[in-house]
């Protein structure tokens, strides 16, 4: 497997890895509570972000346009 093919969900993969390491800690002992919230959070909210830039850029910088990117005709 390459980075290239996952491109795009690099992030995501993190996210979910950290949400389940605080989920796992927390149900194992390791993690407690108070350490778990805060990472869950952090992981969507970074997630959160990573997908509001994508939509952003894909808006003004035609580059970033997936099939999936709302189509604009906005220019710099």
């Amino acid at each position: 497997m390459d980075w290239q093919d996952l491109q795009g969900a690099k992030t995501y993969v993190i996210a979910i890895a950290t949400v389940c390491y605080a989920l796992g800690g927390v149900v194992a002992g390791y993690v407690p509570l108070q350490i778990a919230i805060p990472l869950i959070l952090g992981a969507l909210g970074l997630s959160g972000l990573r997908a509001g830039l994508h939509n952003f850029l894909a808006g003004v910088i035609p580059k970033y346009q997936t099939p999936d990117s709302p189509a604009t005709t906005a220019s710099l």
